[in-house]
């Protein structure tokens, strides 16, 4: 079904659950925060959960950096400057949020891989791509262990009521 975060076409009253998975950055919230409340059931709940890079190890850090570096639009569009305070605030009546770290391990297409399903990944056919790529090629010989690194993520996830 074709919609969005403010036009999701559902039937009023229709939702127990809304879920929204690395979207929350895309949301114009007032637009959203109305058709939650249109659609959800009196009870429901809204849970906002977005994987972030553990910025805490030298590779993640080197990662955002070739991203800010090369990647245009990346500054703009980075859920990274998403802040606890303004997901809070998106609900009327916020419940709590946990925290589940985990990994993905990954040789270099697949980091290439995800690389290119970011919105904010050069054109491939692009110089900046090219120059991001060769980049990334250097960082993952840098920081890979028999052949693969480990990408460490902390999910996060935000449950609230509208």
């Amino acid at each position: 079904m074709a919609g969005s975060a403010e036009a999701t076409s559902l039937p009023s009253g229709s939702v127990d659950l809304i879920t929204a998975a690395q979207a929350f950055h895309w949301f114009n919230n007032a637009e959203s925060q109305k058709e939650f409340r249109r659609i959800l059931r009196p009870d429901g709940l809204v849970a906002v959960i977005w994987n972030k890079r553990d910025l805490r190890s030298a590779f993640h850090r080197d990662y955002d950096n070739l991203l800010k570096q090369y990647a245009s639009d990346y500054a703009k569009v980075t859920h990274l400057q998403i802040k606890d305070a303004e997901v809070e605030a998106f609900f009327a009546h916020f419940e709590g949020k946990e925290i589940f770290p985990h990994h993905q391990q990954m040789d270099f297409e697949q980091l290439l891989g995800r690389l290119r399903s970011s919105s904010y990944c050069p054109d491939e056919g692009s110089e900046a791509y090219s120059t991001l790529t060769k980049a990334m090629k250097a960082l993952f010989e840098k920081y890979k262990q028999k052949g693969f690194l480990s990408f460490e993520y902390q999910t996060c996830v935000y449950l609230g009521k509208m």
